[in-house]
């Protein structure tokens, strides 16, 4: 089960998850700059910000397998917390990202726990609008 990829992130090492699913959206702010009757006269754009959604099935890595030793890697990072994605087929996703303080752990009945997380990364562009550097906060 899961995809080609992983996360890392503080106390949670690649051994303990696995990666479900991705999903990557990619935004350039604008600002519209208007005449005195509030006619757009031209937009400006910053550089990409990507947003990351990641879905992970949190699993125990201990040498006797346990349901407690995954319970305790079911946690959310602290909100800006530096999350390091590795090993997907997509390699613009690989490298370090930011956790924007949306997540959630979801349990069912008929499956295993699952953690989801947003990301995101801002970036610097070309006169093209392509991505040519990101940032991220540490």
């Amino acid at each position: 089960m899961g995809i080609d990829g992983t996360v890392a992130w503080g106390s949670i090492t690649t051994a303990q998850n696995k990666l479900t699913s991705t999903s990557v959206q990619r935004a350039h702010p604008q600002a519209d700059i208007t005449d005195g009757n509030q006619n757009i006269v031209a937009r400006a754009y910053a550089g990409p910000q990507d947003t990351f959604d990641i879905e992970y099935i949190p699993i125990s890595s201990a040498g006797s397998p346990s349901k407690s030793d995954a319970g305790a890697n079911t946690t959310l990072p602290t909100p800006g917390a530096v999350v390091t994605i590795a090993s997907t087929l997509i390699t613009a996703l690989n490298g370090t990202w930011n956790y924007d303080g949306k997540g959630s752990i979801e349990q069912a009945t008929n499956g295993p726990t699952k953690v989801k997380l947003t990301l995101v990364r801002l970036g610097t562009a070309d006169s093209n609008g392509n991505p040519t550097s990101y940032t991220v906060v540490s």
